[in-house]
């Protein structure tokens, strides 16, 4: 049965009834062509009688094209395929195709991001901020340059780098800035020619030289809006969040700022001076939540300036903890579940996948049963944040909210298992299918925001990849698809191009076969890395047994051989049962994999445990984690089955699927473990929660966290038994509270075996180095790494192959530089990098370009500043920073703005001081942020307030201690610690408390020693912890016992070193490592 053939009847009746005929002269340019009434079929230019009233005209084209401009005036944009139009007369009806091509254009750095804002600018000024744009050729041949097109506003371009010609995986760029001669707000284009595909939007204010103007902060922009809004998001009753906005002054005037109030359940501090400068100053106000009672709490916070009002509206959701699980009973109307259309006429079966959109919108994709017959196809569903179907999505049948997909042409079913929401709102869904030939297929659709078929994707909007059972899907930030699946015992990963083509870049003509050995049962489940890597899980056939196997391909589709340790890119895990089915993967926050599967019980084979493995990031066994890798529950006696697993941001995992009281009573289960596998006692009941629908077979499939911590769960219910004791299946939803948990800290920066403690580097004073693998105050392993005399130390330690594992920088004392890449104690590779008498020295080991692999910066004696990108021991490229003589030094690294890759401090002789936003060897934003002469430097840059941006710790001359909060290159709130004179200075910092923002350790000149625990700018506890007098200093501050907690490692002067480990300020336990005279000492080598 064809779903839309009611709807094509009706528009044919409709027609029929039409009024009036008039003329309609269409003409048509470029690759396509249009159709509609009275004939149409126009590929060029054509005269057609149509009758007056509206008209719906159809675009036609291959998917190399798209349609570039309707009839003006009209209701339809660019891209869109069909249109209606309202005639009255004899009218013109141009329409225009535009054919696609190789070339993209994109705010380099920002592959995602759609358009440019330009700030504040003082009128008859160049725009301090100025953006680079990147025109790449993706495809395999030359393609003629365009040019490059701005429209619209002061909006200029310079510095182009592209020639007549770009080559194939070529790529060249230009630098866009606004200068207006006229205040006012202004809005304009960039684009390649006259492309509506390949364009960018441009915005940005021009104000007067004497105005007074202030900002909000805007996920780190300054906003034109004069009200914002502050989501506090779940928080437990009796705990506290916090957020904060900053305030910008985008003017050329300083600004009055007068103090803000806020009453319980929230506080506001003030961190704002009475007086802020002009020139991009900016300052934080911070909101406290403390909510003391369960529900939803909102405020006004005004901020009153005299250069005007500005207004957050704040909201939270306070949750008794006891509840953490529970249906939330605010969703679906209360009813926390959702059904349609049961077995009378077509009905969703089932929710398999769930995603999220804009907005907090949920999509959801299930199998429509059609006619209530044996066919089942796809069905997609968007749905608003509450549960209730979106009217501007679908309208299958004249219901809102809902999409149904006629079967693929020669299917007879269709299964959907991947679902994803794009930026732009359209939608990726897979869909599993039996093939004609014994096959297990994957057809790939993409679907338009409105729920209608994408046409310029794939043939028609669908791609089918013959033998990819489909049941895995990724999205890449560039856009390509990653589909994986399993086709009888074959695991295969395929690749296509955005526009649903496959990709040749990728593995054998887009496709990669991971496996030949795939078990019949479980699923293959997929996730992307940080480096664009593909992790791949499912369970596999040994002899008689079904296993675990997991598995690496580069981001080409190669597979990874160093992954696992195995030489082949695969790692198999047996969790010492016969049936071990995988169901769900994930990476956590610090690189680690788990493996979410279910087993027989060991006393109990017929019942099912919730499982899960946990993996290094290099493939191995987590030895830390569970017994032997494996940490497992049974739910109360029943048998269990996995179906979801989800990391949680303080590393902990949550497992959802159902248990099976009976045949016809299916309860949904979570089970929480914590980050090394035991069990949160503190999720339902010993770490185990079932929740009761109130339906006779309730079994979630599908499970996603999201933006408030919450759970929503979908997958398969029914309502009553009937007929014979059958029973009819709809689409279960539901949501679950989970407020949101602690954030986890960093992984160690001295961790050479991966196992996440710390570890040391020592030195002799003959020369020799050591390395001890530590567990706590214990030392696992140890071996010299190299001998007396030699003339190399290590300078610099970092993890430059992003195995998890630190690795290590030599430097002759001729100049030769040289890399050790570590496994523990050994070294896997060692390459000379430099050769001697050049001059350079490596300063730092940052990630520039967010790979997950160290880089280096290098300063040569003259002064010039050197950048290498690196993979393992390789430069992939490099870059002169500063020229010699400068007079500028990087002194400090830092992730100033949060997207992952490192940035850089800058400190010039005369003192002044700079931070610069990198990515990769390219500079986003510099901004100097301290005049010459005053006496400060930056002394280390933690995450002071767990935001996961870089702050800024002072010292001056004259002994007095600062910190500043930063948002990118902009303070946002600042204060001072410590005064002048004083003898205390900061000489480490860490984390004490494992709260996952920074503290700071404290060493006076007579010996004393103490730890400020630090909320943002403001100490929650300062402790003391050691006396004067007594020669102990801390050389280093790491986690030793991988409690996410910072410990102590101790120096004497006398040589004695010693281990405190932490809690807090509190010392927990301690051992003496070495006593005096050995020549031994921790390296001070900084990471």
């Amino acid at each position: 049965m064809k779903i839309a053939a009611a709807l094509v009847l009706a528009a044919c009746a409709a027609f029929a009834g039409s009024a009036e005929a008039v003329t309609l002269f269409a003409s048509v340019s470029g690759p396509g062509s249009i159709t509609g009434p009275g004939g149409l079929n126009c590929p060029g230019t054509c005269t057609v009688t149509v009758p007056t009233g509206a008209i719906t005209i159809t675009a036609v084209h291959a998917p190399t094209a798209v349609v570039k401009s309707w009839p003006y005036p009209g209701p339809c944009p660019a891209l869109q395929d069909t249109c209606t139009f309202t005639i009255t007369g004899d009218q013109a009806f141009p329409v225009a195709f535009e054919a696609l091509t190789s070339l993209k254009l994109i705010v380099r750095g920002r592959p995602q991001q759609t358009g440019m804002f330009f700030g504040y600018v003082p009128k008859g000024t160049v725009s301090q901020q100025k953006w680079e744009i990147e025109v790449r050729n993706t495809g395999t041949a030359s393609v003629p340059f365009p040019g490059i097109t701005v429209l619209g506003g002061p909006f200029q371009h310079m510095n182009d780098t592209c020639g007549p010609t770009i080559f194939a995986g070529d790529y060249c760029t230009s630098l866009l800035f606004m200068n207006s001669a006229l205040a006012g707000y202004f809005e304009g284009t960039v684009s390649l020619g006259d492309s509506v595909v390949q364009r960018l939007n441009l915005k940005g204010y021009a104000i007067n030289t004497t105005e007074k103007r202030i900002a909000l902060y805007d996920n780190g922009t300054p906003s034109a809006l004069d009200t914002g809004e502050m989501q506090m998001g779940s928080t437990p009753v009796g705990g506290y969040s916090t957020r904060y906005t900053s305030l910008v002054n985008v003017g050329t005037q300083a600004v009055t700022i007068q103090p803000s109030e806020l009453f319980h359940p929230f506080s506001v501090q003030n961190n704002c001076p009475a007086t802020l400068a002009a020139g991009g100053f900016s300052c934080a106000v911070q909101v406290f939540y403390y909510p003391t009672t369960p529900g939803t709490h909102t405020a006004t916070l005004t901020i009153t300036t005299d250069a005007g009002t500005k207004t957050i509206q704040i909201s939270g959701t306070a949750e008794d903890p006891s509840q953490r699980g529970t249906v939330d009973p605010a969703f679906v109307g209360g009813n926390g579940r959702f059904g349609t259309f049961q077995f009378e006429q077509a009905g969703v079966s089932t929710f398999n996948r769930v995603a999220f959109g804009a907005g907090g919108s949920i999509y959801t994709a299930g199998s429509l049963s059609i006619s209530g017959g044996p066919e089942t196809t796809t069905a997609v569903y968007k749905l608003d944040d509450q549960g209730l179907e979106d009217p501007t999505f679908g309208g299958t049948f004249g219901f809102t909210g809902r999409q149904y997909i006629d079967l693929y042409a020669g299917r007879t079913t269709e299964e959907p298992l991947g679902l994803a929401v794009l930026s732009n709102g359209k939608v990726i869904v897979v869909s599993a299918t039996p093939g004609p030939t014994g096959t297990t297929d994957a057809i790939v659709r993409r679907l338009m925001p409105n729920g209608a078929a994408d046409t310029t994707f794939g043939t028609a909007g669908a791609t089918v990849l013959v033998g990819n059972g489909g049941s895995a899907l990724i999205v890449r930030a560039d856009g390509r698809i990653v589909v994986a699946g399993r086709s009888g015992t074959n695991i295969v990963v395929t690749q296509l191009t955005a526009a649903g083509v496959l990709d040749p870049t990728f593995g054998t003509a887009g496709k990669s076969v991971v496996a030949t050995d795939g078990a019949p049962d479980g699923t293959v489940a997929m996730r992307e890395t940080p480096a664009q890597e593909l992790i791949v899980a499912h369970s596999f056939t040994a002899s008689t047994n079904v296993n675990l196997a997991l598995s690496r391909l580069m981001p080409t589709g190669v597979l990874d051989i160093r992954f696992g340790g195995n030489n082949n890119g695969r790692v198999n895990l047996s969790a010492g049962s016969n049936l071990e089915l995988v169901r769900d993967v994930a990476i956590k926050s610090d690189g680690r994999i788990a493996i979410a599967f279910d087993m027989p019980n060991a006393t109990q084979p017929t019942k099912r445990d919730f499982a899960v493995a946990q993996f290094l990031a290099n493939g191995t066994a987590d030895p830390a984690f569970g017994t032997g890798s494996v940490a497992t529950r049974n739910v109360f006696g029943y048998s269990g089955a996995v179906r979801a697993l989800e990391a949680l941001p303080n590393g902990q995992l949550l497992l959802a699927g159902y248990v099976m009281g009976s045949t016809k009573n299916y309860i949904p289960a979570t089970v929480l473990f914590n980050a090394g596998g035991t069990i949160d006692p503190t999720w339902g009941n010993g770490g185990a929660r079932l929740t009761y629908v109130n339906e006779v077979r309730d079994m979630p499939y599908d499970m996603a966290r999201d933006a408030q911590g919450r759970l929503v769960l979908v997958g398969e219910t029914s309502a009553f038994y009937g007929f014979g004791g059958a029973y009819y299946s709809r689409a279960l939803l539901v949501r679950l509270l989970l407020p949101d948990p602690p954030i986890t800290t960093p992984k160690p920066k001295f961790d050479f075996d991966g196992n996440r403690n710390a570890d040391l580097l020592w030195r002799n004073t003959d020369g020799r180095q050591a390395i001890w693998l530590m567990d706590g105050i214990t030392s696992t392993s140890m071996a010299e790494i190299i001998g007396a005399g030699t003339g190399w130390m290590v300078t610099n330690v970092a993890d430059f192959d992003g195995n998890g594992k630190t690795d290590l920088v030599w430097e002759h004392t001729d100049g030769r530089i040289a890399i050790y890449l570590m496994n523990g104690t050994t070294p896997t590779s060692t390459v000379q990098i430099l050769n001697a008498g050049g001059g350079w020295t490596v300063t730092h080991t940052p990630d520039l370009n967010g790979d997950g692999k160290a880089d280096l910066i290098f300063r040569n004696v003259d002064g010039t500043i050197a950048a290498w990108l690196m993979n393992g021991t390789t430069m992939t490229s490099g870059a002169t920073l500063f020229a010699a003589g400068s007079g500028w030094s990087v002194i400090r690294t830092g992730d100033f703005d949060g997207d992952g890759k490192t940035d850089l401090v800058w400190q010039h002789t005369d003192g002044r001081l700079a931070i610069w936003l990198m990515d990769g060897l390219t500079v986003k934003s510099t901004r100097v942020i301290l005049n010459a002469g005053t006496g400060w430097t930056v002394t280390h840059t933690p995450d002071l307030d767990g935001n996961g941006k870089s702050d800024l710790v002072w010292q001056n001359t004259d002994g007095s201690v600062a910190v500043w909060l930063m948002d990118g290159t902009a303070p946002t709130a600042f204060t001072g610690l410590i005064g002048a004179a004083t003898g205390w200075s900061v000489t480490r910092t860490g984390d004490f408390d494992g709260d996952g923002k920074g503290d700071l350790f404290f060493l006076h000149t007579d010996g004393r020693a103490a730890i400020f625990l630090m909320n943002g700018i403001t100490p929650t506890q300062t402790t003391q912890i050691l006396n004067a007098g007594g020669g102990w200093s801390a050389k280093r501050v790491q986690d030793l016992n991988g409690d996410g907690k910072s410990d102590i490692v101790w120096e004497n002067v006398d040589g004695r070193t010693a281990l405190w480990l932490m809690n807090g300020t509190a010392f927990v336990s301690g051992a003496g490592l070495l006593g005096t005279g050995t020549g031994w000492s921790v390296s001070g080598v900084s990471p």
